[in-house]
């Protein structure tokens, strides 16, 4: 039977796991398993590539609250989404759509929707970027 992923934005998700594992578990927990859909079973035990990461009693804690569910874990957390945002926020000035992309690894139209939500003020700052 197939579950859904669950319906949870990261920045909620992060939270969430974070009051329950911890900040030092939690980014241990997010490094093992990032860019990844990860089923929480229902019963965990030892051998269960969660357990071996952050330890049965935390698992049993992932277990309580996500037991049966998908979680959509991010290629990045919400910092590191924000520290790359940054640096594409001042490169813009000396390099193309197209080079920020290479640079980045994303489309030209995630380097677009990043400049245009971090646009201050109206300020029109992506002339490159086409609606």
């Amino acid at each position: 039977m197939a579950h859904p992923p669950i319906a949870r934005d990261t920045a909620s998700l992060t939270k969430l796991i974070t009051e329950i594992l911890g900040e030092e578990l939690r980014d241990v927990f997010f490094q093992a398993f990032r860019g990844r859909i990860l089923y929480i079973p229902k019963r965990v035990f030892l051998d269960h590539p969660i357990v071996q990461v952050i330890g049965i009693e935390s698992a049993q804690k992932l277990q309580a609250e996500f037991g049966g569910q998908q979680l959509m874990i991010s290629v990045q957390s919400a910092a590191e989404r924000a520290a790359r945002n940054k640096k594409i926020w001042a490169d813009r000035e000396t390099m193309s759509l197209q080079a920020l992309a290479q640079k980045y690894e994303l489309s030209v139209r995630h380097i677009c929707k990043i400049l245009k939500d971090m646009k201050a003020d109206n300020e029109n700052i992506c002339d490159k970027c086409v609606a």
